[in-house]
């Protein structure tokens, strides 16, 4: 058999176009990776995002060792973080359920989740916006790097969610890791 300059060219490019094509099927996801995730949404602080159910948007964070709300008071001797965000419902009556709000740690910690504090943000009507809160307790050493978790729906793990960078540096961890005083909850409240 007799190789020609041609016909070892042609058994170059077949090789390479092989070994590309095997690499670029490595890269796409399987169908079960694919329909196993949710569609996230990234976000920074200040910045509104549309999902299935509404608009959501973080105005900001504080901590404290002490919260209040209606006289009931929750102390701890980690920290409380304190989201301030703003919920839109779409097409209706929609509830946001604060508790379903996830802080996630760079190094795969996550914290959140039903607290001794009842917080809510009730049922939104559409073109009204509520300014809501959301509470996490976690220790000091979350902070740095963090973001957060918003499902667009109550138990939607696999739905639309927005993932918010809280823009924490090492600088911004320290001075949330000491925080001066209680901080009064507030509840729904109607946005002008």
């Amino acid at each position: 058999m007799r190789f020609t300059r041609d016909g070892l060219l042609t058994a170059v490019i077949v090789v390479l176009a092989l070994f590309l094509g095997s690499q670029v099927v490595q890269l796409i996801p399987s169908p079960e990776e694919q329909f196993g995730r949710p569609f996230e949404h990234h976000a920074t602080v200040g910045e509104a995002v549309e999902v299935r159910t509404g608009t959501l948007s973080v105005n900001g964070v504080q901590t404290s060792r002490e919260v209040e709300i209606h006289g009931q008071v929750a102390a701890t001797t980690a920290l409380w973080l304190v989201v301030d965000f703003e919920w839109l419902a779409k097409d209706r009556p929609s509830p946001y359920a604060a508790s379903e709000v996830r802080l996630l740690t760079p190094d795969g910690r996550t914290y959140g989740g039903v607290g001794p504090v009842p917080v809510a943000c009730f049922p939104g009507q559409p073109h009204i916006t509520l300014g809501c809160q959301a509470l996490i307790e976690l220790p000091a050493d979350a902070l740095e790097g963090a973001v957060l978790r918003f499902p667009a729906a109550l138990n939607s793990e696999l739905d639309d969610v927005v993932i918010v960078d809280l823009g924490i540096d090492a600088a911004r961890a320290a001075e949330l890791a000491q925080p001066a005083e209680r901080i009064q909850l507030t509840g729904p409240v109607e946005q002008p």
